[in-house]
Parts: structure tokens; C-alpha cells; sequence
């Protein structure tokens, strides 16, 4: 899940679409499976019971590499909607 559940709503469609619109305001759709259901991470399990950056230097170069990908990604989506939109 992107989220765990929150409160009462967290298992309903409209808290799903909700996500689905921040992932989509936030031009995050890089850091997401396709379907929405899950959080692509650059290292690690992503539970929290390993460090949160590499331990050696080609793992952080490696994780370097992930992040300017992923900003490169986020950056043409973000130009590409403002040549859209007229922005």
C-alpha cells in the first residue's frame, strides 16, 4: 500500500482515489507500481530495519544514479504539463 490504512475510510475508494490524486498532483507517479498499489523504493526492503542510505560508496553511487533518474522523470513530466497547460 502506498499508505498504510488510516482511520475508518482507509480501505474505501475514495480514500484510494485520493491517493491516486496526490500521487498524480505531486508529479510522484515515478515512485508508484502502475497500479497505485505499492511504493517503488531505491534501497533497501523499505521496512525500516535497514539504514536509509547504502553502506558502501557503488551502493550510494547506485542510489545516486536512482534519485537523478527519478528527478529527471519528475522534471519532464512537470515541463511537459506546463507546455500543456500553457504555464
Amino acid at each position: 500500500m502506498i499508505w498504510p490504512g488510516i482511520g475508518r475510510n482507509a480501505g474505501s475508494r475514495s480514500f484510494f482515489c485520493w491517493r491516486i490524486a496526490s500521487v498524480s498532483f505531486f508529479f510522484l507517479q515515478d515512485c508508484v507500481s502502475p497500479d497505485y498499489k505499492s511504493v517503488i523504493i531505491w534501497e533497501g526492503k523499505g521496512d525500516l530495519s535497514e539504514a536509509g542510505l547504502p553502506n558502501t560508496a557503488d551502493g550510494y553511487l547506485a542510489f545516486l544514479n536512482k534519485e537523478i533518474d527519478f528527478l529527471e522523470k519528475r522534471n519532464n513530466r512537470i515541463a511537459r504539463y506546463c507546455n500543456e497547460n500553457g504555464i
